[in-house]
């Protein structure tokens, strides 16, 4: 109850502050908007942080203040009181409980669009808002600074630290003591919004079909991959999931746009890829390792070779051949200890099988599998990765099928294998 409470004071202030700017309606819509389309609502519903809705009423509270405070001063007054709005404002943003430890590697792309809670991924009104903080800029310089100031310094210091791997729910909770910015920015947004639709009303009208548009040629995707008969009764939530999954297959995730579209150009990857791949890296964070479940969510990592994710006794798995190639997210590069838990499959009168590890075309030692479930282990040189996507073959003696040994399955396999797993060498 508490929470809700300060939750609803933090948003009367985040309103008066956008009515210092702007016209009733725009800042009641930018208001509620933002309050309710961000992780302000999550953490008024309750979250790891307690004190989340204190540094919004903070937040807000600090904003509202010197802005009144700066009302009718000089120019330099004026950006006398921004000054201190910055400081009070990353007091309230930055204020931890605990000791902070450093990452290792800063990442503002991970903070921001991050599948893992980034800010502007997980909350599109947000983004929104930040855009609208270029549009505050034509009406308060001032405002627009101390937002966009705060802005970076704060997710500077988020992704310089340990921290946000570990708690963003949704979002680095830091970045509510910004909502008053952000509902600012949603306010600008709004009312430049109405004034391009008065302008131009037949361009807005336009617009506003777009998404029908998109909403057909998903359907006819999803129709198309699934085999959808709508001659007969569907779920229409099963035909949205479809549909969503055709967009994202199409363009990957939009608010994590432009991250996606960079690491996918640099990698040589789809954009959807960025979701597991970029949030997963090898090393980052500053862990010292890192592992992909093969079986278990590793559509983006696996590649040609692999048969279906197969599941034994809790244990997730998947069959290969004799090639079998998938692509690992690093951090950055060292020398790493790899562990590759296999099982080979071991036909009658056949040697024991041997696997060889080859990272980005530099062919590592064979090693023999013993039968059962036995981790395979190499020390892999610094030399043979690179920061990105790794290219990484699990390359077999031989494969066989089960087929020839009169057993109902014509797969050609070499080993089954759970889990791929690095550290950094000591």
């Amino acid at each position: 109850m508490i929470a809700i409470l300060l939750t609803v004071a933090g948003a009367a202030a985040c309103y008066l502050l956008a009515r210092e700017r702007f016209a009733t309606a725009p800042a009641a819509i930018a208001t509620l908007g933002v309050a309710a389309g961000s992780g302000v609502l999550w953490y008024a519903s309750g979250s790891d942080d307690p004190a989340a809705t204190v540094r919004f009423v903070a937040g807000a509270v600090v904003a509202y203040g010197w802005v009144r405070a700066s009302r009718g001063r000089s120019t330099r007054g004026q950006w006398a009181w921004a000054t201190i709005g910055v400081a009070l404002g990353l007091a309230a943003a930055l204020v931890w409980k605990e000791p902070l430890a450093f990452s290792g590697t800063p990442s503002v792309a991970d903070v921001l669009w991050s599948s893992r809670g980034g800010l502007l991924a997980t909350s599109p009104a947000v983004y929104v808002s930040v855009i609208g903080l270029l549009l505050l800029y034509r009406v308060d310089r001032v405002l627009a600074a101390v937002g966009l100031t705060l802005l970076a310094l704060t997710t500077l210091h988020v992704s310089a630290h340990a921290y946000w791997w570990s708690s963003a729910w949704p979002a680095p909770v830091a970045f509510v003591a910004l909502t008053p910015y952000f509902v600012c920015g949603a306010a600008a947004v709004v009312d430049a919004a109405g004034r391009a639709v008065a302008r131009r009303p037949v361009l807005a009208a336009g617009v506003l079909l777009a998404p029908l548009v998109v909403w057909n040629l998903t359907l006819m995707k999803a129709g198309t991959d699934a085999s959808f008969d709508f001659d007969e009764p569907r779920w229409f939530g099963d035909v949205g999931a479809a549909q969503a999954k055709a967009l994202h297959g199409w363009i990957g995730h939009p608010p994590s746009m432009p991250a996606n579209i960079a690491f996918a150009m640099a990698n040589g990857v789809h954009p959807s890829a960025y979701d597991l791949m970029a949030s997963n890296r090898w090393l980052a964070g500053g862990e010292s390792g890192g592992e992909i479940d093969i079986g278990e969510r590793d559509t983006p990592f696996v590649g040609v070779g692999w048969y279906g994710a197969e599941r034994d006794a809790g244990r997730s798995f998947r069959w290969a051949s004799r090639s079998a190639a998938m692509m690992a997210p690093l951090d950055h590069v060292a020398d790493l200890v790899v562990e590759v838990v296999a099982r080979p499959y071991q036909p009658p009168n056949r040697p024991p099988q041997r696997l060889t590890l080859v990272v980005n075309g530099v062919a590592q030692a064979p090693v023999t599998l013993a039968a059962g479930w036995h981790p395979a282990t190499w020390t892999v040189p610094q030399a043979a990765w690179r920061s990105g996507v790794n290219h990484i073959e699990l390359r077999f003696a031989y494969d066989a099928r089960p087929a020839d040994a009169g057993i109902p399955d014509g797969r050609s396999l070499a080993a089954s294998i759970d889990a791929i797993t690095v550290r950094v060498a000591p």
